[in-house]
C-alpha cells in the first residue's frame, strides 16, 4: 500500500482506543448506519466527541494512540 492510499478501516482497533481512554462520544455517520442495519459500505469514522475539557485530551490521546499502535 502506498502512502497516497487509505488504510483500511479498523473498527475494533478505534473503538477499543476511545473506550480504554474513557472518551464520551456519540458514533454518527455511516459506521452508525451500519450498526442499525443499513447496508453500506463507509471508509471512515465520524464520532460527535463530549466538548468538556477532560474529554477533549482523553480524545487526543486516544487518537495518538490509533495513529501509532503499539509495537508488537
Amino acid at each position: 500500500m502506498s502512502d497516497g492510499e487509505a488504510q483500511p478501516l479498523d473498527l475494533d482497533r478505534i473503538f477499543t482506543v476511545l473506550d480504554r481512554h474513557g472518551v464520551e462520544y456519540l458514533l454518527v455517520g455511516g459506521v452508525s448506519a451500519t450498526a442499525y442495519g443499513a447496508k453500506r459500505v463507509t471508509t471512515d469514522f465520524d464520532c460527535l466527541p463530549a466538548r468538556n475539557e477532560d474529554n477533549l485530551h482523553r480524545l487526543a490521546a486516544a487518537m495518538a494512540r490509533v495513529e501509532r499502535p503499539p509495537a508488537s
